[in-house]
């Protein structure tokens, strides 16, 4: 796991060893899983802005004593303390796998997995039900009795309350995420998570993580270039547009010529020669001498202005990336849905098939009996008849056989 290192300050070492002369309770004993399971990669939480919606966080007052408190170095130090450790369990939440730690004081910790290798932390205290930091891979959410305290940026740096005030729908989303989460605990199915598989998948997450920070470092690299070739070429047209003229320095007149002069008309005006001046080749003229004014020095780059504009752009990057990811899972999650809908919509379909096969069969059933007892008293009917008819004919044969015997004649007299 990428936890950076960060000193801790004096209010944390007082909190430290406050804690130290704090008497620690036990322990909760965790029932063990029937089986070893570790998360799939599909298993990954929404982003903040798939979070449903929430009351947004109250922003603690400036004056508040919790504000000045150094939350990331307390968060840094837990983390260190737990190491590569694999959670206590994990259970099912949604769409998302969390992993649940649990200090032997009574602290817990949550993670919750995001996208392209993206984490999301939670933090609670001993006894409490909401956390007091969140960390998601863009900032970090200080809490203190449900009010946003601090933000800090990625890097682990105070932002001022202008951000944090901006960040309260979200650090309100992972208030209500946090208390659901803490819900959702108490009567989902407990998984354990081998620490061999544990390491093994921490490893290669690192390795994601590694490889898209040197991503963004040779990109910030490449814009670093571009923007330095930009300045010079600015520095370059100021340049040009501020050089004054060239200054053309004429060669002075040599005097040698002139004094020669005067002396041969003197020497001619004593000896009364030709009074006409001799024709003097002036000397040539050397090519004018062109100065050129020396280039100002080159002023220092001010390292802190480059630093606060390098982390500006990567700044901007990372949240560049974050919406690309977070609409990917926005439209994951979308896919997700509508094929679940599908798939509940025909099991529904064929649940209401069932129910109207068996409602048919049942009717088919009673139809069945109806015609069976009709039949049943049909044939009742018609022995009873035939048993009437025949008692009648008996009856009509007794009769017929005693009128008979009356006729008969009796015995002669003796």
């Amino acid at each position: 796991m990428l936890r950076p290192v960060l000193l801790l300050s004096a209010a944390l070492s007082a909190l430290t060893l406050a804690a130290c002369n704090q008497e620690t309770t036990p322990k909760a004993e965790i029932p063990k899983a029937d089986g070893v399971v570790v998360a799939e990669a599909d298993d990954i939480a929404p982003a903040v802005e798939a979070l449903p919606q929430a009351a947004p966080a109250a922003l603690a007052p400036a004056a508040a004593p919790a504000v000045k408190r150094d939350y990331w170095s307390d968060v840094q130090q837990i983390d260190r303390d737990y190491g590569d450790d694999a959670p206590d369990y994990a259970y099912d939440y949604g769409e998302s796998e969390p992993a649940y730690w649990e200090e032997e004081n009574g602290g817990r910790r949550y993670l919750e997995r995001l996208s392209n290798g993206g984490e999301r932390w939670y933090y609670y205290r001993q006894g409490e039900d909401q956390p007091y930091f969140v960390r998601d891979p863009d900032y970090g959410y200080a809490y203190d009795g449900g009010q946003l305290v601090v933000l800090y940026d990625s890097g682990g740096r105070r932002l001022d309350r202008d951000a944090a005030y901006g960040r309260r729908d979200y650090a309100g989303r992972y208030l209500a995420r946090a208390r659901d989460l803490r819900r959702a605990q108490a009567q989902a199915q407990r998984k354990q998570i081998a620490d061999n598989e544990w390491r093994r998948r921490e490893q290669q997450a690192e390795a994601a993580r590694r490889q898209a920070e040197a991503r963004r470092d040779r990109a910030e690299d490449r814009r670093d270039d571009r923007r330095d070739d930009r300045r010079d070429d600015r520095r370059d047209d100021r340049l040009n547009e501020a050089s004054p003229p060239p200054v053309i320095v004429r060669p002075k007149a040599d005097d040698r010529g002139d004094r020669g002069n005067r002396g041969d008309r003197g020497e001619r005006g004593e000896r009364g020669g030709d009074r006409n001046p001799p024709v003097v080749t002036p000397p040539a003229p050397s090519s004018p001498v062109v100065k050129t004014p020396a280039a100002p020095p080159t002023p220092k780059a001010d390292p802190r202005v480059a630093a606060e504009a390098r982390n500006a752009e990567a700044r901007k990057t990372a949240e560049a990336r974050n919406a690309e990811t977070r609409q990917a899972a926005v439209a994951k999650q979308a896919e997700a849905k509508v094929q679940r809908d599908a798939a509940a919509a025909a099991q529904r379909k064929q649940a209401a098939e069932a129910r109207n096969a068996e409602v048919r069969k049942a009717a088919e059933a009673r139809n069945a009996a109806t015609r069976d007892a009709a039949l049943a008293k049909q044939a009742e009917a018609r022995a009873k008849a035939a048993e009437q008819k025949a008692a009648a004919a008996k009856a009509r044969a007794a009769e017929k056989a005693a009128s008979k015997t009356e006729d008969r004649p009796g015995p002669a007299p003796q």
